[in-house]
């Protein structure tokens, strides 16, 4: 993650298993404090939803092929921009998930599904 002129940039998850994951789904809410200000991933590896630049919303990104799936051991890589609102808190705080719906989860550890990460606003 990497900031300059109120904005913050950052990798919010990349889905990574031992197994096929299929229909999985990644999300990022544009943290309190933010709005969204750009996205950026691989078109032939993920197709995303982003809310209008200097909005609040959902990042929602799927694998870009016809099941939604990654076969063993691969990913797809998302970038997400914000830019800090004045008067921001002492810290801006996110949480990125990625889901595999339970009648398809083929996931041995659950536990890390999710990332969470803070930055001090200066």
């Amino acid at each position: 993650m990497g900031g300059s002129s109120g904005r913050l940039t950052w990798h919010p998850a990349e889905p990574l298993g031992p197994g096929r994951a299929i229909d999985i789904t990644l999300t990022d809410d544009v943290p309190p404090d933010t709005t969204f200000w750009r996205a950026s991933w691989s078109s032939t590896a993920a197709t995303c939803t982003t809310p209008a630049v200097g909005d609040i919303g959902t990042v929602t990104c799927r694998p870009n092929n016809a099941t939604s799936s990654l076969a063993a051991n691969s990913s797809f890589r998302v970038t997400m921009t914000v830019r800090v609102t004045a008067g921001a808190g002492p810290a801006v705080f996110d949480q990125a998930t990625v889901s595999i719906p339970s009648s398809l989860d083929y996931d041995p550890d659950t536990s890390n599904n999710s990332a969470v990460f803070s930055v001090a606003v200066l």
